[in-house]
């Protein structure tokens, strides 16, 4: 182990050890050659060294007829990009990591080098041998001389050929090209069964038959076979049972297996119908061109690996790429839907064709709102009808408490009603917005039915950075609308001190004129005139009394520190109807009250004062010449709300007047009775509970006065 980091040393050797390896560590280029003088089986070498360049490093090592045979895996962390690599394979690295990598994928590595070399070791050895065995038996001289041509004409046939199934016709074709007979053909194991795809040679239709119908993994020959790593020269063969009629003999059969990362096990099978058993010139030939054939199935799955790496590195990359857009987009966003819509491109960078859908929870139904991505009409349906609350993927995302959920090899609940069936992996999370319903943003994968590891990491990430976002944007809008209240407060704080000032100065304008009159009279000797203004004072002192005890009664709403309780709203009306009991029968009111009342949740008082001044405006202004006196009171659910309804069958109001009877002191009536506060208390008390006021035309052919409070 060539690397000047201390920790990455200790860390890289530990491993090692622990895989059954014995290690030399260098800390320098320098001394990393004077160990390889040692001729280790393998040289881990850091590319970026104190003392050398690691590339340089490298040819130094492989134009030494020393150490040229001995594998070179080159690391690095900082040196990272395909032209990093190409140049460390250039260079005569036999492979090239990139930190981070893991434990597993080390050992791998070098586990496969060492093999290679060995593996190599031996075809050497065995060209030496042959070469050897050429001087000392001229008999075995074509034997050899066939082998290796054979081996040669695969080697250069196979090229950067990948399909094992190409690699197998390929090898058996040259195998009977120099030897001039023979029948060859590939197994593979499917599941717990051993089947033939490709064959060359004179087999009769028995044998073919059996071959492609397929024999057990547990069949002795084939058992026999996959122990041994070399090819397996049986002579006399007898077919194990479980074959069948092959319809012929073969006394000199064999085979050698095939292992190759990420595909199943495969034997490539040969064998002779006229020969009893093999002989030397055989042997060779097969062992030579089978080896190379194992080599060339090995390169494939290198090479089939490095290039699932460099599409994971460059998939993981526009991932990135996507994840630091999204984080750009959604912090300008100020509607969930909105910032949902911006992870669909990270989906599609991750993990290819997709579907994104945001689904909201109302009245029990999961409805979708929007959708992006590839969505055909059946699922676009089921997101437009919606699909009950109680539908078991969207409950264990709920219950998952806004962590992503991931369903692998995904078959869809019934309630989806065959509408996402195209789907086959999916995933979601819960997210709640401010002032919104609950939601999810669901994903759905057509081409794939599992996530990896990476790509849970990756869109977990990104689930968190929307749900963060929709956080944020229901912040943004709650501070929005915090900032119109205040706005729509400040205004009518302003009203309200220009009616106070207003409202206030025409009793004291009144009094202090009276007062003047009132002087007159008294220098006069006008006890008469003396009195009636007297008597105007003190109206006029009553009326600003009325109107200071409004304006302490509005300035009391909420100061009062008492809790909202869940109360029954038909106790409240009783007593209020009770409190007006003297005022109702004095003007002979008939009120009808409904039977039925909710619970809502209120302050005890505040209650109390929104149903006694909107009963106390009704009985004011119930009846009209030549009718009966008459309220009517009832209540009802709209919006998750209770909406209570106090009606008479009074003259009514016209629509233009509707909302000004709800400011301070407004009365349609200069005459009439109070003090033009009781509305307006009306109206603060509802809209700070999440509520409003208004009037609209009633079923007794007056107003009703309406108030919507939250249900209890």
């Amino acid at each position: 182990m060539v690397e000047d980091d201390e920790s990455t040393r200790y860390l890289v050797t530990r491993t090692l050890q622990g895989a059954g390896y014995g290690t030399l560590e260098a800390g320098t280029g320098r001394e990393g050659l004077r160990l390889a003088r040692e001729i280790p089986d393998l040289i881990i070498l850091d590319v970026r060294l104190p003392d050398a360049d690691g590339y340089d490093l490298c040819r130094r090592l492989k134009s030494d007829p020393v150490t040229r045979d001995i594998p070179v895996l080159q690391v690095s962390a900082a040196f990272t990009g395909d032209e990093h690599r190409a140049e460390g394979l250039e260079a005569g690295a036999d492979a090239y990591l990139v930190h981070p990598y893991g434990p597993k994928e080390l050992v791998a590595t070098v586990r496969t080098l060492i093999r290679v070399r060995r593996q190599a070791d031996e075809s050497r050895l065995l060209r030496e041998t042959l070469e050897e065995q050429v001087r000392a038996r001229t008999a075995a001289l074509e034997a050899r001389e066939q082998a290796l041509a054979a081996f040669a004409a695969f080697v250069e046939e196979s090229g950067e050929e990948t399909s094992i199934r190409h690699l197998a016709y390929q090898a058996v074709e040259v195998i009977r090209a120099y030897l001039g007979e023979g029948m060859g053909l590939l197994w593979e194991l499917e599941g717990d069964t051993w089947r033939a795809h490709v064959w060359n040679g004179d087999f009769p239709p028995e044998t073919i038959a059996a071959v492609t119908r397929g024999i057990p993994e547990s069949t002795p020959t084939h058992r026999q076979i996959m122990a041994e790593e070399h090819f397996v020269f049986l002579d006399g063969w007898t077919p194990d049972p479980e074959y069948g009629d092959l319809g012929r003999q073969y006394p000199a059969t064999g085979g050698v297996r095939l292992l190759s990362d990420g595909r199943p096990p495969a034997i490539l099978g040969f064998a002779f119908e006229n020969l009893r058993q093999w002989q030397e010139r055989e042997k060779a030939v097969v062992q030579a061109v089978s080896r190379a054939l194992q080599l060339a199935v090995e390169r494939t799955g290198t090479t089939a690996r490095l290039a699932s790496q460099a599409g994971e590195l460059a998939a993981r990359n526009r991932a990135l790429d996507s994840f630091a857009l999204l984080t750009e987009r959604i912090g300008s966003e100020r509607d969930p839907v909105a910032v949902a819509a911006h992870l669909h491109p990270v989906v599609d960078a991750v993990v290819g064709a997709s579907g994104v859908a945001y689904w909201e929870l109302r009245d029990g139904t999961w409805h979708g709102l929007a959708w992006w991505g590839e969505l055909d009409e059946g699922i676009i349906g089921t997101l437009k009808e919606g699909i009950p609350e109680e539908t078991p993927e969207h409950r264990r995302i709920v219950g998952a408490g806004g962590e992503p959920v991931f369903f692998d090899a995904w078959t869809p609940d019934g309630a989806y009603d065959g509408g996402a069936d195209n789907f086959r992996a999916a995933a979601g999370m819960l997210v709640q917005p401010h002032g919104r319903p609950p939601g999810i943003v669901g994903i759905g994968l057509r081409d794939r039915t599992a996530f990896t590891a990476a790509d849970r990491a990756v869109l977990g990430a990104a689930y968190r950075a929307v749900s963060l976002g929709i956080e944020r944007a229901s912040a943004g809008a709650r501070l929005e609308q915090q900032k119109l209240e205040l706005e729509a407060r400040n205004a009518e704080q302003e009203a309200f001190l220009y009616t106070v000032s207003h409202d206030l100065r025409q009793p004291l304008l009144a009094i202090h004129g009276m007062g003047e009159i009132l002087g007159e009279a008294v220098d006069s000797g006008d006890t008469l005139q003396a009195r009636a203004m007297l008597r105007r004072v003190q109206a006029n002192a009553q009326k600003m009394s009325a109107l200071l005890d409004g304006l302490l009664s509005l300035s009391r709403i909420g100061r009062s520190g008492e809790a909202p309780e869940r109360l029954d709203l038909g106790e409240a009306l009783r007593a209020a109807l009770s409190d007006l009991e003297g005022r109702i029968g004095a003007r002979g009111v008939r009120v009808e009250l409904d039977e039925c009342w909710p619970v809502v949740l209120y302050p005890r008082s505040e209650l109390g004062q929104v149903v006694t001044n909107l009963l106390t405006n009704a009985v004011k202004w119930a009846g009209r010449p030549g009718q009966e006196p008459r309220v009517a009171v009832a209540c009802s659910e709209e919006g998750g709300m209770v909406v209570l309804r106090v009606s008479d069958n009074g003259p009514g109001m016209e629509p233009q007047y509707r909302e000004k009877v709800f400011g301070l002191f407004q009365k349609l009536n200069a005459k009439a009775e109070g003090t033009g506060v009781g509305l307006a208390i009306v109206k603060r008390v509802a809209e700070r509970h999440g509520g409003r006021a208004w009037i609209e035309d009633g079923p007794l052919g007056g107003a009703t006065l309406a108030v919507s409070m939250p249900r209890g």
